[in-house]
């Protein structure tokens, strides 16, 4: 079975927030003494901007992103984004989830194949993965600037699935990209949400999505979205996933039933 993962947010934490991107708003906002929070408001607003238009590859290129605010705001000299991600694959900066490795190891030696499925450039991704010692459970990653894709739009998910065939299973922690884009493409949709909450948690797992307030969650999160802007008629049942879970261990599980329930067919399901 294909098994499809989300990076950030799922399996790992990566260094922008700690340490690339104080770095990248020190730099563009001295001239005008902008402090970290302004600078990042004007790189959180071109995001917005590519992602209104549906540019979804831009909306991820971190460094055409920072050279834009950077041209906006009359800076003159090169930052390198993926350069700054490399030096800060240190252990104060980046980190894999509890229960990750233990995870992935119990689904590849069930004969699961792994494969990392992002919005990150491989650049500023592989770095971070290799860091971890996650790449030796995965049997590919795609991204953006590779396909010409990116989440939410279905033609991202089944650029893996030509590969690897069906049945396959989509893991992310965002209700937009990665439960509706999932959904779009076909996929059986995980959300993975760190703080779901423990009355929702707590329950068998196929029990979970059932839950009177899990669709109130769901629009939460779906109203901080970031990039929003680019789906506007989203709806929080639009974001339903088939399975809901606060721990990357639960996975297991998943694929378990999916698995049998692949097996026996829709008749018997």
């Amino acid at each position: 079975m294909l098994i499809t993962l989300d990076l950030d947010g799922v399996l790992m934490k990566n260094p922008f927030s700690t340490a690339v991107f104080p770095i990248i708003t020190k730099q563009l906002g001295e001239r005008h003494g902008l402090s970290h929070k302004e600078v990042m408001t004007l790189i959180r607003k071109e995001v917005r901007v590519r992602a209104a238009r549906r540019d979804y590859v831009a909306a991820y290129d971190w460094d055409d992103i920072v050279a834009t605010v950077g041209h906006s705001l009359g800076f003159e000299g090169a930052i390198d984004v993926a350069e700054l991600v490399r030096q800060n694959c240190t252990p104060e900066h980046i980190h894999s989830y509890p229960g990750v490795h233990e995870t992935l190891a119990r689904l590849k030696e069930a004969g699961h194949v792994l494969v990392a499925l992002t919005n990150g450039f491989a650049k500023y991704q592989v770095p971070v993965l290799e860091g971890l010692g996650l790449m030796q459970y995965l049997s590919g990653i795609y991204t953006p600037e590779v396909t010409g894709f990116a989440k939410p739009e279905a033609e991202f998910f089944a650029a893996a699935r030509r590969d690897f065939g069906f049945p396959h299973v989509h893991v992310g922690d965002t209700v937009a990209h990665d439960v509706w884009g999932a959904k779009q493409s076909g996929a059986v949709t995980v959300w993975l949400y760190h703080n779901l909450l423990e009355e929702i948690a707590g329950l068998p797992l196929m029990e979970r999505t059932g839950h009177p307030k899990l669709l109130e969650v769901i629009a939460e999160v779906l109203a901080r979205d970031l990039t929003a802007d680019g789906y506007p008629d989203l709806t929080p049942q639009d974001c339903m996933p088939d399975y809901v879970m606060a721990e990357i261990n639960d996975l297991v599980e998943v694929a378990q039933h999916v698995q049998e329930s692949h097996q026996r067919g829709p008749a018997e399901d």
